[in-house]
């Protein structure tokens, strides 16, 4: 699930041998259940301002690269240019899961860990893989998330994410 610290997690079964299970974005329903599956979750305020900054940073990359379709990402630019709140309101439209709940992406899994609590419950995954070995430190990307937001964004994350709030016992009051 995009912007839940999945990359950062990745390289640390990568640094410490451990294979993982890996068919990109399939559901979990065709993936099988004879395997341990865990996900994490973000704060939707935060998940959204990483997602901000995340579109800018892959359209120029494409676009250096230059990857084709060349379209999407002037499109991609463009809405990041015409700021958070066009984003939050026309971002689904350049990336189609945008606007899909952190709710939908973990159905079936066998624990789901907050990405705010990942080095308190990171010894459920060492359990299961057999590790001892410590999460490295990260350092967030994004800035202050509280600094994207007015009431009208801040209303409108709820909207479309309401479901996660509810699930993951976000504070819709605490970005």
């Amino acid at each position: 699930m995009p912007k839940t610290g999945g990359t950062f997690i990745k390289h640390w079964f990568d640094a410490n041998g451990i294979e993982l299970y890996n068919q990109g974005h399939a559901r979990l329903e065709h993936r099988g259940h004879a395997r341990w599956w865990f996900a994490t979750v973000r704060n939707p305020y935060h998940r959204m301002a990483s997602w901000y900054e995340f579109f800018r940073h892959k359209a120029e990359r494409e676009l250096a690269r230059n990857r084709r379709p060349p379209d999407r990402y002037h499109r991609m630019l463009d809405i990041y240019h015409r700021g958070f709140r066009y984003f939050l309101e026309h971002g689904n439209d350049a990336i189609g899961y945008l606007h899909r709940t952190q709710a939908e992406w973990v159905e079936g899994v066998d624990r789901v860990i907050k990405l705010e609590e990942l080095y308190q419950q990171w010894h459920h995954v060492c359990d299961r893989a057999n590790s001892q070995a410590e999460l490295p430190a990260h350092s967030a990307k994004t800035q202050d998330a509280s600094s994207y937001y007015d009431n009208y964004t801040r209303q409108l994350v709820q909207d479309i994410y309401g479901k996660d709030f509810e699930q993951f016992g976000y504070d819709r009051d605490e970005i």
